[in-house]
């Protein structure tokens, strides 16, 4: 169904096919802040109906990689939703544009072990706030994404991530000038990548994964880089 169709569809009297049409936005609003299916789904979230909205906050906020200040502030006022379940998609969803304002929502949020899901621990490290370290430090490790939001939050272990990454870059410049290695954080994900240039036709490195790989020995880390993209023979 194309954007337009959607977006007509949105308005559809029957709640089930409003739910339906909000869970099929994510694909078609990419990169279209102002689109019409943005607007479409915006209007969503503030159906009568709590599963719609839920469905669109959820599209909107965690789906969509889009960001405009129409965008945060239909994500802002689900965060006082009558439904705990669209209360914490708007939340989330601010997050993972950033928004500072989520921070001291999502430690509410994640001191009640029921808001406490997997998505929760992803937006708490793409928000990467200290803040967010007492409510963190209260659950399992091994519980999945708490490591990783613990990392992106943590001064100390963002600083030895941060000095890692660095001279990590610094030894691929020495042993493989060619690659053209950088380190970036796309928008709307977790985690920092290592990129390399687009002659070498390689995929992006986790950063995060390159430390644990190396025992956080940068020049080891650059090796094994170096060892995945061998030179062009010719």
């Amino acid at each position: 169904m194309e954007t337009d169709d959607v977006a007509e569809a949105a308005g559809h009297p029957d709640d089930g096919a409003r739910r339906s049409v909000a869970g099929s936005f994510a694909g078609a609003v990419t990169g279209t802040p102002d689109g019409p299916g943005i607007r479409a789904l915006i209007a969503l979230t503030r159906d009568r109906d709590p599963q719609v909205r839920d469905e669109a906050t959820f599209t909107l906020g965690f789906q969509a990689d889009a960001d405009s200040p129409a965008i945060r502030d239909a994500l802002w006022e689900r965060t006082t939703d009558e439904s705990a379940e669209v209360r914490e998609e708007g939340i989330r969803g601010l997050a993972r544009r950033r928004d500072p304002r989520a921070v001291p929502l999502l430690a509410h949020l994640l001191a009640d072990p029921e808001g406490a899901r997997t998505l929760t621990f992803a937006a708490a490290q793409i928000m990467g706030a200290p803040e967010l370290m007492p409510t963190l430090l209260e659950y399992d490790p091994d519980d999945v994404g708490v490591t990783a939001a613990l990392d992106a939050c943590d001064p100390v272990r963002k600083a030895r991530l941060d000095a890692f990454a660095r001279e990590l870059l610094r030894a691929l410049d020495e042993i493989r000038p060619d690659l053209d290695a950088s380190v970036y954080m796309e928008r709307f994900a977790p985690g920092t990548l290592l990129g390399l240039g687009a002659s070498t036709g390689a995929s992006c490195y986790s950063v995060e994964g390159l430390l644990e790989r190396a025992g956080g020995d940068p020049s080891y880390a650059a090796g094994l880089v170096a060892s995945d993209n061998p030179r062009d023979p010719a």
